[in-house]
Order: structure tokens, then C-alpha cells, then sequence
């Protein structure tokens, strides 16, 4: 009977012993976690958002800028002709349709309506970039060939070449917050109105210091931010007054300089529809 223990004892510890290697092994085999190009720390991964359509998000952290055309990019028609506008995000970045229909005619060839978007973000948002260095690398933009012009999340961020690209991607919300300084700080001295675009209030006024933002490139002095909410339901309207406010005093001071070194028709490149082209396909 001891014999018949023993050997009971000896089998449970082999059985026991064999579990606990066939563990050891599986934690040796699995690779240690790298860290997250945009992970809120070391050995996560980004968390991924998806929209109701099933389309990978970026971060919640990094939103959008408003959709900066006043023109539907499928149909070309008027936004606000049809209604209120419908609106969409990709990859976390928002677009906006005349109607409805124009979104399935939209998704059906993506590419080539990102490319038609970006081409025009470019033309419209390249007279107020602020820079002429590269937020990345700080070398002189033009000096290594035509600037790269990408768009992320419906803004203009010119690089020296296309390899500062993947550092960018690792965190865009440090490059963007540099941008908006520089934005700030080029079009805040000699901006152009003192009533708020929103309201009409006067600037400064009894509503106290203005609230400011940077949308698409442009910095925006509002009267309150009671008057935010109501810019973004139709951004390019307000941007477009804004617009014509600087044309009227001869442009942005720099701006001429800062968009130097590009062809006409560059910035159509592979990377186009915003940051981490593979979140958003």
C-alpha cells in the first residue's frame, strides 16, 4: 500500500511539474509588448476607435479639424443647398456631404475623393502656414527638394522630406501643438477683425479677452465660447469671411516666404487622408 502511494505521489508531481513547464514555455514563447507609436505609455498598444460604419479611428485625444470646404466633394454642390450637411469621420477625420447619397458614392472610391480633398486643403491653407522650417527634423523646407504637404485630419503640415513622415506619426498631437503656437504667434499681432465672427461682438469688448482657436491653420478670435459651438456647425463660412478680412489687408505678414519651395500641383502624395493612413483604411 505505501508502494501504491509513493508511486501515486511521484506521478502527480511529474503531472504538476509537466503543467507548470508547458506555462513556462508559452510565457517564454510570447514576445514582450512593444510600445504604441501613439499608446498612452510604455509596453500598450494605441487603443483603436471605430465609428458606426466600422472605420478605424485615431485616438479620441487627437480630434479632428472641422471640414474646412464649403463645397461637397462628390458632388460639388453647395454644403447647406440640400439642408443641413451629413457628416462623416474616417480614420477620425471628419468630411461633410451635401446629402445623404454623395457618402456611398464617397466610400466607393475613397481614394481618389481624399486626393481631390487634400489638393484643394493644400491650395486653400498653404497662404497661412506659418513656417518655413520643418516641425520635425527644424531643417530648412526646400532644401532637401520639394516640401512634403500632408494633410492630417483636414490640416496643412509641410515636412523637408518624406522621412520625417514616420516620426510625426509616432505622436502628431506634439507636432500639431507646436503648429498651433506658430500660427498664433505669426497671425495674432496683425489679425485682421475686431468683431467676432460668430457674434459681431466687438472684440475685447464687455464679453472680456477673446477666446482663441486654431482651426485648419487659421487662428480665430471669438467673442465667447458660447460662440465655438456655433462656428463649427459651418466652419468654412466663417472661415471664408476671415479670409477675405486678410486679402483686404494684403495677406498674412510671412506667409509669402513660408510657402516658398513647392511647385504648383505638388502634395498629392501617398500618404494623403490624415496621419496613419493604416487606422483609417
Amino acid at each position: 500500500m505505501l508502494a501504491g502511494f509513493t508511486s501515486l505521489r511521484i506521478s502527480s508531481c511529474l503531472i504538476i511539474g509537466g503543467v507548470f513547464s508547458l506555462a513556462m514555455l508559452s510565457a517564454a514563447a510570447t514576445p514582450a509588448p512593444e510600445d504604441g507609436c501613439c499608446g498612452p505609455g510604455a509596453g500598450q498598444a494605441a487603443p483603436v476607435h471605430h465609428n458606426a460604419g466600422g472605420e478605424m479611428q485615431q485616438p479620441a485625444e487627437i480630434k479632428s479639424d472641422p471640414y474646412p470646404l464649403d463645397v461637397c466633394p462628390v458632388s460639388g454642390d453647395k454644403l447647406g443647398s440640400m439642408g443641413d450637411p451629413a457628416v462623416k469621420t474616417y480614420g477620425g477625420r471628419e468630411v461633410r456631404f451635401c446629402c445623404g447619397g454623395c457618402i456611398k458614392k464617397f466610400e466607393a472610391d475613397k481614394d481618389a475623393y481624399w486626393k481631390k480633398i487634400d489638393k484643394e486643403i493644400i491650395e486653400t491653407q498653404l497662404p497661412f502656414y506659418p513656417l518655413t522650417e520643418c516641425l520635425i527634423s527644424g531643417g530648412k523646407l526646400g532644401s532637401m527638394g520639394d516640401p512634403i504637404d500632408h494633410v492630417y485630419n483636414n490640416r496643412l503640415v509641410r515636412f523637408c522630406c518624406n522621412g520625417c513622415l514616420p516620426k510625426f506619426n509616432k505622436d502628431p498631437k506634439a507636432t500639431l501643438e507646436k503648429l498651433d503656437e506658430a500660427v498664433i504667434k505669426q497671425q495674432g499681432e496683425h489679425y485682421p477683425m475686431t468683431v467676432c465672427l460668430v457674434s459681431g461682438e466687438a472684440l475685447g469688448g464687455d464679453m472680456g479677452e477673446p477666446v482663441e482657436r486654431v482651426y485648419n491653420n487659421h487662428l480665430v478670435r471669438l467673442c465667447c465660447k458660447g460662440c465655438i459651438k456655433e462656428f463649427e456647425k459651418t466652419p468654412a463660412t466663417f472661415l471664408s469671411a476671415l479670409d477675405d478680412a486678410w486679402k483686404k489687408q494684403g495677406g498674412v505678414p510671412g506667409a509669402e516666404a513660408a510657402g516658398q519651395g513647392r511647385e504648383k500641383g505638388q502634395g498629392e502624395h501617398e500618404n494623403h487622408g490624415g496621419g496613419s493612413d493604416e487606422r483609417r483604411r
